[in-house]
């Protein structure tokens, strides 16, 4: 069966989310004001520090550092727009400069699945796959792809825009103790953004994290332009299966 073209946008948006980013808006949630989303090039550095008193200097390098040293992840998020509700499952797998994952999806009354791994990306339904390029995919080179779904990245991105960091106090995270935290952002501080984009988010936006005591994130939240999206990571540092689908499974005209 093959399965509408639109759908690989729609993945590598649901994807990019994933990677911890958001687009900007007006909500007045108290769990999620409104979001962005901004690509960057993927960090090339990462120093560890404290973990205590997290500040707009020093947010993105330590939630960077902190899902480096996880190495692994498990990961699943819950999107829902126009009356539609996308969920995804996954596992990531990172270094400090590489990452491959893999996405079960849920959307549109279809189910597929997405692995990215060794800079390649595959799209598969009903035990089929078939190799993507990054242009069939919304991205010009492979590297503008990773760079699109790197939570590492897409973090770096805010180095220097972000304005505040206000703990919203204490919470518990499917079991696990965490922080809350509401970064606001200065639009017009961004990297990699469309002045007329960056134009159209205000004067400062703000969205949501979940931290644990290692300044992995547990949760991140937001809501923009009717689209809510919760997504949740757990499973750090526990064994992952990335792999390559067999040459025997790969095909063409899948989407």
């Amino acid at each position: 069966m093959r399965l509408h073209r639109g759908l690989t946008a729609v993945a590598l948006g649901a994807v990019t989310a994933l990677a911890l980013t958001a687009c900007s808006g007006d909500d007045s949630s108290p769990a999620a004001d409104s979001r962005t989303t901004a690509a960057a090039d993927a960090p090339t550095a990462v120093v560890e520090e404290e973990t205590t008193g997290l500040t707009p200097e020093n947010f993105a390098q330590r939630t960077v550092a902190a899902l480096v040293k996880a190495e692994t992840m498990s990961m699943g998020m819950e999107m829902a727009a126009e009356g539609q509700t996308v969920t995804m499952t996954g596992q990531v797998r990172m270094t400090k400069s590489t990452m491959d994952m893999t996405v079960d999806y849920d959307m549109l009354g279809m189910t597929f699945d997405m692995i990215m791994i060794d800079g390649k990306v595959y799209m598969g339904t009903g035990g089929q796959y078939q190799e993507m390029s990054p242009q069939e995919m919304g991205a010009d080179s492979v590297d503008e792809l990773m760079a699109q779904t790197d939570a590492r990245a897409q973090i770096e991105s805010l180095k220097g825009a972000i304005v505040s960091v206000e703990p919203q106090g204490e919470e518990e995270i499917e079991g696990i103790p965490t922080t809350h935290y509401l970064v606001t952002v200065d639009p017009t501080k961004l990297t990699n953004v469309d002045p007329a984009a960056a134009a159209a988010m205000g004067d400062s936006f703000g969205y949501d994290y979940w931290l644990d005591e290692a300044d992995r994130t547990v949760r991140m939240a937001y809501a923009v332009q009717g689209v809510d999206a919760s997504i949740t990571y757990s499973n750090f540092g526990e064994p992952v299966e990335i792999t390559a689908p067999d040459p025997s499974t790969l095909t063409t005209g899948l989407f």
